[in-house]
């Protein structure tokens, strides 16, 4: 079960990752996308699936693969959703 469960999900603006934040999001499950270039693609996936599928959807823009950046996104993410649980 998934319904009220958070996820992280890095590179959800595009191919794989907006998949996987769109399967997520129809089973319940809170997104935060986490993307590195293109904001006006992370915000139409967030604004699908909050409106798609009712649960709670936001874009973070970070460079995953900088430690610093990487640990500012999820402490981000913790404030705003509470836990993080995918």
């Amino acid at each position: 079960m998934l319904k009220g469960k958070k996820a992280i999900i890095t590179g959800g603006s595009r191919g794989i990752g907006a998949a996987t934040a769109r399967r997520l999001a129809s089973e319940g499950t809170d997104i935060a996308i986490v993307y590195a270039g293109n904001t006006e693609l992370a915000e139409a996936v967030c604004s699908e699936c909050a409106s798609l599928y009712g649960v709670t959807a936001k874009a973070y823009k970070a460079d995953v693969s900088d430690y610093t950046q990487a640990k500012a996104v999820v402490d981000a993410v913790v404030a705003d959703f509470g836990t993080v649980d995918i």
